[in-house]
């Protein structure tokens, strides 16, 4: 089989347009479900990626205790093991379980982040940030905080010349916090606080089409309580780094990856020791030829080796697992498009799986109608009593865009054949999640651009009138509503801006019995920007003051005040 494997890598592994399973090295043809800019999320103030993610309908995060802890994260039934999260195209899910530990990357580095829902597995695609114009440039972002909670955020970029560099800092501080709906006794020292520190370093050098990037990321964290006790202590410390060479030729393209991620992480759970080391190595090899209005042709190959020596959150391990995958897909751009994926996926621990999927999608005036459907796969994690998961999707897209309306209709349809029982080690009561279960989305943007005047306003959902199996905290509804307007003055060296967003979720039911009720919440930010260089705003979140469960027994802080100056400089 490893021959068939390396035949197919050299001969038809194509990179993956519509899977999310395979991750392109480079931005693709696969359109995301949602699409958050850096531009558009400043004016919020999100102080991490898990903040931002609470505004997408589908996306449902819970969290067993106060920041830093780890994640429940439910993408339209796709939950924990099923949920990719890549950053410039590379998996960092951590080897574990493979859950998108979402403080994983500092989101002051990100210059987009993209959602694929409808997709089982789903997937959380960041894409970093890049120099904006042939100067240097520096983001300073020092000032923000509240009661308990601050960030400190450094970006310094260089033109883009043959020899390009940026350097990112960001941290995320939280002092002691009481996030128990039930206190009983008094918490321990340091119970409740997290801190977050990475620095992230990034090298292009770049002669005539040539490309290489060399990136290194170094995170260190800690979390007090409450993973099962109030006296557990959760630290982090990660390295990755990346060397990727691309170089078109003509219309077609090479791109090789390799890189080694790590994770050192001293833990003390339930006061015991869980303390584990893992890490994962992995090469790529990506080579396609492409046209809009053409046939288009990607061959990929991908190995990665995965180890862990430690006692994880489910047992003692000393495992060493090595996947080959190969992939194939041949598509058709233009007006009217097509593609079609096919690709074999091996784990040492299981036999040969596969995977197919196919596309289409046709524009008709402002109008782009779209459905897709396949069976896909995802590897389960080294602890994971399924070495591979299995799950079929298919989805309807109507999509229009004009100046001033962009409105999105979604129907899907999702079939997990395996199920991840790892939750319920770590969330007692989770479930299982769904096994079968039907819906539809919608979002809707309404904006507007004057000489002096700004604004727009818009909203989004999520419905789920069809499930089976356990719901594993996904609501059957849910509204996601914004708005924002703002006026410039004296030729944009003034800009005041004003804006709220307000979130709705129905019931969400744990496993067989917790139960979280309704929930509603709001911001209001207030940002005024000085000269395009400097931005000073107040912030008020959870405007209504509600008593918000993430999860059954723990309380999301009450009303949180921001308040800081944010700085630009550009040579």
């Amino acid at each position: 089989m490893r021959r068939i494997l390396v035949a197919l890598g050299v001969t038809g592994a194509f990179v993956s347009l519509a899977a999310a399973q395979i991750v392109p090295l480079a931005p693709n043809a696969a359109v995301p479900d949602v699409v958050l800019r850096r531009a558009d999320w400043l004016g919020l103030e999100p102080l991490t990626l898990e903040d931002l993610l609470r505004r997408v309908p589908g996306v449902v995060i819970a969290r067993s205790g106060g920041m830093g802890n780890l994640e429940f994260v439910q993408v339209l039934g796709s939950q924990n093991g099923r949920v990719q999260i890549t950053l410039d195209g590379v998996e960092i899910t951590s080897p574990e379980l493979e859950w998108p530990r979402l403080q994983a990357m500092a989101l002051g580095a990100v210059e987009r982040v993209e959602v694929f829902r409808t997709t089982d597995p789903a997937r959380i695609a960041l894409w970093t940030h890049t120099p904006e114009r042939g100067a240097p440039s520096a983001d300073l972002d020092l000032g923000r905080g509240g009661v308990g909670t601050r960030t400190r955020r450094v970006q310094f970029y260089t033109p883009e010349r043959t020899l390009t560099a940026s350097l990112t800092y960001d941290e995320v501080l939280r002092d002691d916090e009481e996030f128990r709906t039930v206190p009983g006794l008094d918490p321990p020292p340091q119970f409740g606080a997290f801190a977050d520190r990475q620095l992230g370093v990034r090298i292009d050098l770049g002669r005539g089409t040539d490309r290489v990037q060399l990136a290194h990321w170094r995170q260190d964290s800690n979390a007090h309580g409450d993973l099962r006790a109030d006296t557990d202590h959760v630290s982090t410390g990660a390295n990755r780094t990346h060397l990727r060479w691309d170089r078109p030729v003509g219309s077609a393209r090479l791109l090789v990856d390799v890189g080694h991620h790590s994770w050192d992480e001293p833990r003390e759970i339930a006061a015991a020791d869980r303390s584990l080391r893992s890490g994962r190595s992995d090469a790529a090899l990506d080579f396609g030829w492409s046209h809009p209005d053409a046939w288009s042709l990607w061959l990929r190959a991908r190995v990665t080796e995965a180890t862990a020596d430690g006692i994880s959150l489910v047992r003692p391990i000393d495992i060493r697992v090595r996947r080959q995958q190969a992939e194939a897909e041949f598509g058709h751009g233009g007006v009217w498009r097509f593609s079609v994926t096919g690709g074999a996926h091996h784990d040492g621990r299981a036999p040969v799986d596969w995977s197919a999927t196919a596309g289409t999608a046709v524009d008709i005036g402002a109008w782009t109608v779209s459905a897709s459907g396949g069976r896909e796969v995802q590897f389960g994690g080294l602890v994971s009593p399924v070495a591979i998961r299995r799950g079929e999707h298919a989805q309807l897209d109507f999509a229009h865009h004009a100046p001033i309306l962009d409105l999105r209709l979604q129907g899907f349809a999702k079939r997990l054949q395996d199920r991840d029982a790892g939750a319920l080690a770590v969330f007692p009561g989770t479930g299982k999640g769904p096994q079968q279960l039907a819906g539809g989305l919608a979002d809707i943007d309404v904006h507007g651009d004057g000489k002096r005047w700004f604004g727009g306003a818009g909203g989004g959902g999520a419905w789920i009138p069809h499930l089976t199996g356990d719901r594993a905290g996904l609501p059957e509804s849910q509204a996601r509503l914004h708005a924002h307007a703002g006026c410039r003055l004296f030729q944009n060296d003034l800009v005041v801006r004003l804006e709220t967003t307000w979130r709705w979720d129905a019931d969400r039911v744990f496993g067989a019995t917790a139960r979280l009720p309704r929930a509603v919440d709001g911001d209001v930010v207030a940002d005024a920007q000085v000269l395009q260089l400097a931005h000073v705003f107040f912030a008020v979140q959870n405007v209504a003051d509600a008593q918000l469960e993430s999860f059954p027994g723990v309380l999301w802080p009450g009303r949180t005040f921001l308040l800081g100056i944010r700085w630009r400089m550009i040579d």
